[in-house]
C-alpha cells in the first residue's frame, strides 16, 4: 500500500486491478483511502463487486473458484 501513498503525489495515472477474493467488504476496507468519497484523481482501484461461487470439482476434489487452484 505504500506505493499508493507515493502515487498520490506523482503526476501520472495509477490503476490497481485486484481480485476481491470473495470478500468485497474487506477489499473496500483495505482501499478505503482511494475509493468512493476518498477517490484520488490519479488513482483508480478496479475490482469486481460480484462474488462468484460454484461447485466446480476435479474428480472428488473441490476447486476454489476464487483462485482456480484445486
Amino acid at each position: 500500500m505504500r506505493f499508493l501513498e507515493i502515487a498520490k503525489y506523482l503526476d501520472f495515472t495509477i490503476k490497481v486491478v485486484t481480485d476481491n477474493d470473495g470478500d468485497v467488504k474487506a477489499l473496500e476496507k483495505k482501499y478505503k483511502n482511494y475509493i468512493n468519497k476518498n477517490k484520488k484523481d490519479n488513482i483508480e482501484i478496479c475490482y469486481d463487486e460480484n462474488v462468484y461461487e460454484g461447485t466446480l470439482t476435479l474428480g472428488k476434489k473441490k476447486i476454489n473458484l476464487l483462485t482456480i487452484i484445486p
